[in-house]
């Protein structure tokens, strides 16, 4: 195609050429790329089979993986060793040595003739037998080294490109999108290879037993669930670990992956490589998170695999659900969730009575305290809040702690005490925990009375009032206040059991509550609310 310009004749030949170069040097960038960690992975592989697959074979599946790539898509390379044949070894076995030649001098035994009607037809025979016998010796040899021809013939490695979703089945290499990629804004700078290291990764399985071992320990746990990706997600783990890759960085096949089946691949490929950490807390106050609890569950299941034990270990990882308890918005929704999770803990410590496993329920019971308190105190601090006062504001109705808490709290301590309860240190610190619970009846009733006060004074039927001074210095009172308990770290002195702490801000909070109430008092016999 030709245009003109200015009286001049351009074609755009000269911009396909441009085009082709770029293209070139794309591919040869992307291909030097590739053959740098075949020449990693493989180093004891003639690297004329490397550069033979990358420069002369289609390297098209490569290129459009690379520069459409989007995050959970892979592509593998298939790595094919041929075996030597067996039957090389076999056949020779069946060609026969040759008789050494007798030395000289041996002196034959001379054996008598006999003489029989038969002698003619023996003859014939002993020689169609011995004919029969060089034709086969000719044939073994024959396919011998037709054999030997073939061998000559089959290359050192075989390379394959794969897009299928399912893993192959024997040595491969993968490549995929590093967790740290930005699919949106990335621009691949195409003639440059840090541009690949940084978006791409590239990693090796050569011992395929391992990882079908490790699937098969999965499968057993999640059973139908059990899929492409769950099978990528233990991949990425196992060969990160092993730094059998082009990162050091931890890779996960779904970067987005929910927390709990993170947390259960996790487990399940650090058991499995043993690098599992496992916290071991010797104070029985300290309660270990439930990711802490759930860990040695999970290695425990991962080093003696049986189905059996199946139904236990997902029945002990739905109660991962504690790690969400803390929070939740709603103080009903919460309460039905720590109820549910107290039921499930029940039927664990009634079904599976073994040592080990009353044990770790005992841990799960106290773990069930230091929730319960917390959340008890998160929300009655969640109350305070309503002490400061903004005048724009709507203030809404407050719900009553005690009344949805109280009970199920003190339920979750008498069942502590009754099922997990076995040193005197344990009973006194379930019964400190009683005392404190009774402590924060009385705490949320005098920061109701404040609340009361609060509403009062920020009603605004005052906005109009000449002298604010009044309702000023409430406000005032009422921060200080709010400091007082915000600095006070209730939630620890309550599942702790620290009674005093919670005495001391008691008492605190009614002198304040006090002071509040006298300052009204004055306010309203000066009527500065009129």
């Amino acid at each position: 195609m030709y245009m003109k310009d200015g009286g001049l004749e351009l074609s755009d030949e000269n911009e396909s050429e441009d085009n082709e170069v770029i293209e070139k040097n794309t591919n040869e960038t992307c291909q030097n790329w590739i053959l740098r960690y075949l020449k990693i992975f493989l180093n004891d592989v003639d690297e004329k089979y490397l550069i033979d697959f990358i420069q002369h074979k289609d390297i098209s599946p490569m290129k459009n993986f690379i520069f459409t790539f989007s995050v959970m898509s892979v592509i593998f390379i298939k790595i094919i060793k041929p075996k030597k044949t067996e039957e090389t070894q076999k056949i020779l076995e069946l060609v026969p040595e040759k008789s050494e030649k007798l030395p000289q001098g041996f002196e034959k035994k001379k054996k008598k003739r006999v003489y029989s009607m038969n002698v003619n037809k023996k003859k014939r025979k002993k020689k169609l037998e011995k004919k029969n016998k060089k034709k086969k010796e000719e044939k073994v040899v024959e396919k011998t080294v037709n054999i030997n021809e073939k061998e000559e013939e089959q290359p050192e490695i075989i390379l394959e490109w794969s897009l299928d979703k399912f893993i192959p089945r024997n040595e491969f290499i993968l490549i995929t999108v590093k967790n740290s990629a930005k699919i949106i804004e990335v621009e691949l700078d195409e003639e440059n290879e840090e541009s690949f290291d940084n978006n791409f990764f590239i990693g090796h399985v050569e011992n395929l037993s391992r990882l079908n071992s490790l699937f098969d320990i999965a499968e057993t746990l999640l059973g139908d669930d059990f899929d492409f990706n769950s099978k990528m997600e233990l991949l990425m783990r196992f060969i990160s670990i092993n730094s059998t890759c082009s990162s050091s960085e931890y890779q996960k096949w779904n970067p987005e992956i929910d927390q709990f089946m993170d947390f259960i691949y996790d487990c399940v490929v650090k058991s499995f490589t043993k690098t599992l950490s496992i916290e071991i807390l010797t104070d029985f106050i300290m309660v270990e998170s439930i990711e802490e609890l759930l860990k040695p569950r999970i290695d425990s299941f991962v080093q003696c695999c049986l189905p059996e034990k199946r139904n236990q270990m997902l029945i002990e990882l739905s109660l991962f659900e504690l790690k969400y308890i803390p929070m939740k918005k709603s103080l009903l929704c919460a309460i039905q969730d720590i109820n549910r999770i107290l039921k499930t803990l029940l039927v664990l410590y009634k079904l599976y009575t073994d040592e080990k496993s009353n044990e770790w329920h005992r841990k799960i019971f106290f773990r069930l305290v230091e929730i319960s308190c917390g959340l008890y105190s998160d929300f009655l601090k969640e109350k305070c809040k309503w002490l400061v006062i903004d005048i724009e504001e709507i203030r809404p109705k407050r719900e009553n702690v005690k009344e949805i808490l109280f009970e199920s709290v003190e339920n979750i301590v008498d069942l502590t005490t009754q099922y997990a309860v076995k040193e005197a240190e344990q009973i006194v610190w379930m019964e400190k925990i009683k005392s404190c619970l009774k402590i924060m009846i009385v705490l949320e009733e005098i920061l109701d009375e404040l609340l009361e006060i609060a509403d009062f004074i920020s009603d605004e039927k005052w906005d109009t009032l000449n002298d604010r001074s009044v309702i000023n210095e409430c406000i005032e009172k009422f921060k200080s206040i709010f400091k007082i308990i915000e600095n006070s770290y209730i939630e620890t002195a309550f599942e702790s059991g620290n009674n005093e702490a919670l005495k001391l801000l008691c008492f605190s909070m009614m002198k304040e509550s006090e002071s509040v109430k006298e300052i009204i008092k004055i306010g309203l016999l000066k009527k500065k609310f009129t």
